[in-house]
């Protein structure tokens, strides 16, 4: 019988090698710290190599971890970056080309010989982040692709739309703080010139720029927070903001906006950068906030999410709830009088008898027994009384094992 047998692999030379130039294109952008001619000798190592990227399993991924991981070392290498992204993306043009990748500014932007020549605008912005918003819809800009799912890269086109918008991002020849800072306002323009009857499709922009920015260095990050200082700072809050029947309408309110898009950035961060908070709170928040509104603008910020960090980090709790205390003293010292003195208690109540129980119960009392009169009268079950509700007991017993 000579009949043929086939190996379980097929493969060649070029193939195998695909790992080994990944390796080395990462080895050769660490080396530019220390070699000035580093940048050239990858850009004409990708000139004669770059066909092999046509055989690349997983090109867009590994375009998204490379500029993650150097994002610092690439920040003022334009023309690097889009030789990467041009290289490697552009050796599967034949299959896909780049506009199933990227938008057509960008597309146009690596076609062309300038590598400078490129304007973020605030439209390019707003189309980046309605292309993820469609994706968590019913309308998919990826449906009349002339491919196969089954053999593609990503197994989805929600992930496919993330990864193609965060390496377009990354490439774009500008500063991560710009990049954020314009998607920012992008997302904020939306939200103010939105009626109140008119949230179609906001939500899911929220939460796709809130998505992204998780998925992007810490650059594109600091413009978020930035802009809650200077909300915070500026005290730029309207009444309705507190009241509960009003406080998910952010149509047409920029504080109502940002805060919902702080919601959902941190719901979707991992515990890691939550832990961060703390820090955050003490260096940039606790200077600003004097007025009982920035006070409960800022309970409006992190109460959403006890629940979560209660689940995964409850030592974390703890410290939120000490940052919140110490914020009241010093709102409680420039404030002879509080209108909302009733909410900010109930506040203080539900964290206790649902999270904290008697965890840093001398601490919290030596702070409400520095408080006026009446926040004492309203709080004096915090600490002394604790033991008497009947909630207390089940609650100190769980918590207990964060003291330890």
């Amino acid at each position: 019988m000579n009949e043929m047998t086939w190996v379980s692999f097929i493969g060649n030379v070029c193939l195998r090698f695909i790992p080994v130039l990944d390796l080395v294109v990462h080895r050769m952008l660490e080396l530019m710290k220390e070699l000035s001619n580093a940048a050239k000798s990858l850009e004409k190592l990708l000139e004669h190599t770059g066909s092999l990227y046509k055989f690349h399993d997983y090109p867009v991924t590994y375009l998204y971890t490379t500029l993650h991981y150097y994002e610092r070392l690439l920040s003022d290498k334009h023309v690097l970056r889009k030789t990467l992204v041009s290289t490697i993306l552009g050796a599967k043009s034949e299959f896909y080309p780049l506009s199933t990748y990227f938008t057509t500014e960008f597309c146009k932007y690596l076609s062309s010989m300038d590598s400078i020549g490129f304007q973020l605008s605030l439209q390019h912005c707003s189309v980046l982040l309605n292309k993820l918003a469609e994706e968590s819809s019913s309308t998919s800009v990826f449906q009349d692709c002339n491919f196969d799912w089954r053999f593609f890269e990503f197994r989805s086109a929600a992930t496919f739309a993330l990864f193609s918008v965060a390496v377009e991002c990354l490439a774009i020849p500008a500063a991560g703080g710009t990049v954020g800072g314009l998607l920012l306002e992008s997302l904020l323009t939306r939200i103010v010139n939105t009626g109140a009857n008119d949230e179609s499709n906001l939500w899911e922009r929220i939460n796709s720029l809130a998505i992204l920015l998780t998925s992007l260095p810490e650059s594109f990050r600091l413009p978020l927070f930035d802009q809650v200082l200077k909300t915070l700072k500026n005290d730029m809050f309207v009444p309705s903001l507190f009241s509960i029947g009003t406080i998910h309408q952010v149509a047409g309110s920029k504080a109502g906006g940002l805060m919902a898009l702080l919601h959902a950035y941190w719901q979707h961060s991992n515990i890691g950068t939550l832990s961060a908070m703390t820090q955050w709170i003490r260096s940039q928040v606790r200077p600003i906030i004097q007025t009982e509104n920035q006070f409960i603008y800022f309970c409006h910020l992190v109460g959403p999410l006890f629940q979560r960090v209660h689940t995964e980090k409850p030592r974390l709790v703890v410290e939120l709830v000490m940052e919140i205390y110490s914020l009241l003293q010093i709102i409680d010292q420039h404030n002879p009088f509080m209108s909302h003195a009733d909410l900010i208690c109930d506040l203080l109540y539900h964290i206790k008898y649902s999270y904290m129980g008697d965890v840093n119960k001398d601490e919290i009392e030596k702070i409400v027994s520095k408080l006026q009169p009446t926040l004492q009268t309203r709080l004096r079950y915090l600490a002394s009384g604790s033991s008497d509700h009947p909630s207390a007991g089940h609650l100190s017993t769980s918590m207990s094992l964060v003291t330890q």
